[in-house]
């Protein structure tokens, strides 16, 4: 069985049409995008891999799926059934044309499933996780542990990089060491922070082959993250975070918030450290919670992603999918 490979359209001429008022409105690319002249690529393919119902390259290969007697599963991120872009003719046709001849949709979370069916999609929902490497994040026993909190990813407005610095400014926590990665709009606020701050660190951008070992150094996994709107209309919520669940292969406890599909990622245990998005109190408190179980290894969120995340498991969960 052969399944498309993005190198196969590498040499493939695209026409692409940025709508820059869309990409205003949305916070994201939401573009017309068309491939010319692909068809030569897929003669050998079975399975055709889509993302998102809305897309322009979504309409485009389930109708020559459906020609060519192929078949067509559309992996679905989104995951907020009011979006704007589904009020908008074109997008709300390429909806509707997905709706009609894609085979199956593979949702990343059950917020994205209950997104679908509210949309009116009825048929050939399944629920199956993105995966990550478990044997490459797991426990390593001989790396000692350290005073360290953690927070990694987009240094951005809706990862509350700004409250989690004045967070760990209090005297309380500073006989922890407090190391950002990542990259993002406010990277000069994190400097400045570390300028001001000795027990900040910031790493900058690093290698994911480097991260098992540096979340084996550390006892606490810190993300934040809220709804974005624009026009008082939600455009973005948090869809998935793999490094939540790579922390938790590593035995790390998880303090997170409640922005959509984040609580049904983490461990139950871990859920007495989900905190109210919009609520810095309650960020801070959940803070405090976590800390006294800092030494405590927590082995239950390894076994509980390797049973749920592992990518030898999903994957075959996708192929028992598609072979029923």
């Amino acid at each position: 069985m052969h399944i498309t490979d993005i190198l196969r359209f590498s040499n493939c001429k695209v026409n692409f049409k940025e709508n820059k008022l869309l990409n205003k409105l949305f916070h994201s690319t939401a573009s017309i995008v068309r491939y010319k002249d692909f068809e030569k690529y897929l003669v050998d393919v079975d399975i055709i891999i889509v993302l998102e119902v809305f897309s322009s390259l979504s309409k485009q290969f389930v109708k020559y799926a459906r020609k060519t007697n192929k078949k067509c599963f559309v992996i679905v991120y989104e995951l907020i059934p009011n979006h704007l872009i589904y009020k908008i003719p074109i997008f709300k046709i390429n909806t509707s044309i997905v709706k009609k001849y894609a085979d199956w949709y593979i949702c990343i979370s059950n917020k994205a499933k209950e997104h679908l069916i509210t949309l009116g999609f009825k048929k050939n929902i399944h629920v199956i996780y993105p995966w990550i490497n478990t044997k490459k994040f797991q426990i390593i026993p001989w790396i000692e542990r350290k005073n360290k909190i953690f927070f990694v990813w987009k240094l951005d407005n809706h990862k509350w990089i700004l409250e989690f610095i004045e967070i760990f400014r209090k005297d309380k926590y500073k006989e922890y060491e407090i190391v950002i990665i990542w990259d993002g709009h406010y990277k000069n606020k994190v400097e400045e922070a570390c300028k001001t701050n000795p027990h900040f660190s910031y790493l900058g951008l690093i290698n994911n082959n480097e991260l098992p070992t540096i979340l084996n150094t550390w006892i606490l996994y810190v993300l934040l993250s809220k709804d974005t709107y624009k026009y008082f209309h939600k455009i973005w919520s948090e869809q998935f975070w793999f490094s939540i669940v790579e922390a938790m292969s590593c035995w790390l406890n998880v303090v997170t918030t409640n922005c959509w599909a984040l609580p049904e990622i983490v461990w139950k245990e871990n859920q007495k450290y989900i905190a109210e998005q919009w609520k810095i109190l309650d960020i801070e408190n959940k803070i405090d919670v976590s800390l006294s179980n800092l030494y405590i290894p927590n082995i239950n969120n390894s076994n509980y992603t390797n049973e749920r995340y592992d990518i030898s498991k999903q994957a075959q969960k996708l192929f028992n999918m598609i072979n029923k």
